[in-house]
């Protein structure tokens, strides 16, 4: 199976080319990810909005609104399973599970806009809240 957000929704087909689901949760995607040991397929895109499907039994999870606007990108470390987006905004924002309860993701934030300054070669970090 493999995932692929088109115009609109989030598609899933199986390896024959074979549309399997439309989720329409998942709108405006521009980045997918999958988390293996979760069984979570995140999305995020032009709303802004993070959400987590669980592929294992076909659940919508939950979404989470990270109020910095549109999101391009989206990458995981495979060792934590933290989220990394990237807005358009220039800033960055990172989600990861604390644990699971009542089979929903308990989400924690962290959120830094980085400056690069010309001037001294050096970064400076300033938080976004």
């Amino acid at each position: 199976m493999f995932a692929i957000a088109q115009k609109k929704y989030l598609y899933v087909y199986d390896s024959q080319g074979t549309e399997l689901h439309c989720l329409k949760k998942h709108q405006d995607v521009y980045s997918i990810q999958y988390l293996p040991y979760h069984f979570l397929l995140c999305s995020v895109g032009k709303t802004g909005l993070l959400r987590y499907q669980d592929i294992s039994t076909g659940d919508f999870v939950t979404q989470i609104a990270t109020k910095l606007g549109p999101c391009n990108v989206m990458r995981q470390n495979p060792h934590n399973a933290i989220l990394h987006l990237g807005h358009q905004s220039g800033r960055l924002s990172g989600f990861f599970l604390i644990g699971l309860r009542y089979g929903y993701p308990v989400e924690s934030e962290y959120a830094c806009a980085v400056r690069e300054d010309v001037m001294s070669r050096r970064s400076t970090n300033r938080s976004c809240h």
